[in-house]
């Protein structure tokens, strides 16, 4: 009967660890995704920067209806 137990032991403890090490692998992979994300983000943001620092810095210091006018202009509906 102790082998009994002893074997019954031995699955409880494997299935909690391997529940642990699921929740573990998941927030990794959840972590790698954010990492990712952020990286593309930032790779992005660089790239855009290149393109249009000067027009975004022009069209931010300019008001609300110059920048819809500039807008507008980019898209060319004027």
């Amino acid at each position: 009967s102790s082998a009994a137990v002893n074997c019954g032991y031995v699955r409880s403890s494997a299935t909690a660890y391997g529940s642990w090490f699921w929740a573990e692998w998941m927030s990794a992979q959840r972590l790698l995704a954010d990492v990712e994300l952020a990286a593309l983000k930032v790779r992005r943001k660089q790239r855009g920067s290149k393109g249009r620092s000067p027009n975004r810095f022009l069209s931010s210091s300019l008001d609300p209806v110059a920048q819809q006018r500039l807008a507008r202009m980019r898209l060319g509906l004027e």
